[in-house]
């Protein structure tokens, strides 16, 4: 193809991007918005029965344009569908970065606290996806991008119809990525949210194990792992591991929801768990003795955590000028209620007196 090709007399193809078993993704510009973006041209395989391909590119038409309506931080924008004589085209967002297979790939298994962060970027996409009706189909690493400031985006939104489909072709092609799939995948049956759920225990065991769970070489003998082999021990997912096993559970009835998922990732991302609001630095004065511009700064306790110990005052020493003071005192204090007590006494003769003579 010539990459200079202009689709719906304003996006211009560049450079080849990507390929793979469902299209090619070019790197193109929009000279309307003067601004870059993904194309991809969707393919339908060449053997699908001729009486089925209309079918099928209404249905491509139909669900990117759904995609259009997702808009997440976490997943990649859809700007455009545009259909023309050769193909369906997606317009996407041109998202900078790098994928996680790549990352993995050039770098090794990420650790944990990582993963959870990324999970925790692809389960909100993911939800935002669903709540409109969206089965994304695809997750996997080559479909993550890891920004340059952190970032994580799910690309690739309404362009795995085919995958519905079947698995594998007449004439034995596999359609999709067969690492990634999920057993319904892989049997032919409908994808559903479940679906985009294996897909990311699949995605999350990759990152952390550097190969994907049922990876057998070839096709044919990595569906059949997918569909019939058990799940292997993730050695590295440390707090995920239970997690990634109930992720890839064979029934889709049987794996966690959204909010599970969610919280196993929050909990294996932060195992001390998170500090709130109440944890925010309060300056105090400190005691008369000190400066005047001195501070103190206390934290909140976090919840859980056991109270500190309040420091205690030591005994004052009994010295010997202590007790001479204290004899001095008691002395003082006899002397006085020896004075008290005769002027008391004084006091009453002279009443026994006065009284004597007025009678």
């Amino acid at each position: 193809m010539d990459h200079s090709k202009r689709i719906a007399e304003r996006y211009v193809l560049r450079a080849v991007l990507g390929e793979g078993g469902m299209g090619t993704v070019y790197e193109g510009h929009d000279e309307l918005l003067e601004r870059d973006v993904a194309v991809k041209q969707v393919r339908i395989p060449a053997d699908i029965d001729q009486a089925e391909r209309p079918r099928l590119r209404a249905r491509v038409l139909r669900e990117a344009r759904a995609a259009a309506r997702l808009n997440h931080p976490c997943a990649t924008t859809v700007h455009d569908v545009v259909d023309e004589a050769d193909g369906v085209y997606i317009v996407m967002e041109l998202a900078s970065g790098r994928t996680l297979a790549e990352v993995v790939a050039e770098q090794g298994p990420i650790d944990v606290a990582r993963a959870a962060s990324i999970g925790l970027a692809l389960v909100d996409a993911l939800q935002a996806a669903h709540e409109q009706g969206i089965v994304h189909r695809d997750v996997k690493p080559s479909n993550v991008i890891l920004s340059p400031t952190g970032e994580t985006k799910l690309t690739d939104f309404g362009i795995a119809t085919l995958q519905d489909e079947q698995a594998v072709t007449t004439s034995g092609s596999v359609i999709g990525s067969p690492s990634f799939m999920a057993p319904e995948q892989a049997q032919g049956a409908s994808s559903q949210p479940a679906t985009d759920l294996w897909g990311l225990g699949a995605t999350l065991y990759c990152a952390l194990e550097g190969t994907a769970p049922f990876d057998r070489g070839r096709a044919t003998a990595t569906l059949t792992a997918v569909v019939q082999e058990q799940t292997p021990v993730a050695r590295h997912a440390g707090a995920l591991e239970p997690l990634l096993h109930q992720l890839l559970d064979k029934d889709p009835a049987k794996r966690p929801g959204i909010r599970e998922t969610r919280r196993a990732l929050e909990v294996a991302r932060d195992p001390a768990g998170t500090v709130d609001s109440a944890t925010v630095p309060v300056a105090t004065v400190l005691p008369d003795e000190a400066p005047p511009d001195a501070v103190n700064v206390q934290r909140a306790p976090v919840a859980g955590a056991p109270e500190a110990p309040k420091p205690s005052r030591r005994p004052q020493p009994v010295t010997p000028t202590l007790v001479r003071r204290v004899e001095r005192v008691g002395r003082f204090t006899v002397k006085l209620g020896l004075v008290l007590l005769l002027l008391g006494v004084l006091a009453v003769t002279a009443l026994v007196a006065l009284v004597s003579s007025l009678l």
